[in-house]
């Protein structure tokens, strides 16, 4: 995990807070009833 944020920060990509953000938007996602596609990449992330 903080080596992907380290490598974000180092491209200047992008901010911790922009990498949280993207998590609770893939949480979020998982919540409602989404497409398929969308549950399997959060499960997939859930699980690494």
């Amino acid at each position: 995990m903080g080596r992907i944020l380290d490598k974000g920060r180092a491209r200047g990509v992008r901010s911790p807070s922009d990498v949280m953000a993207g998590m609770l938007d893939i949480t979020d996602a998982a919540m409602k009833p989404a497409s398929a596609k969308v549950r399997d990449n959060a499960r997939r992330l859930n699980r690494s």
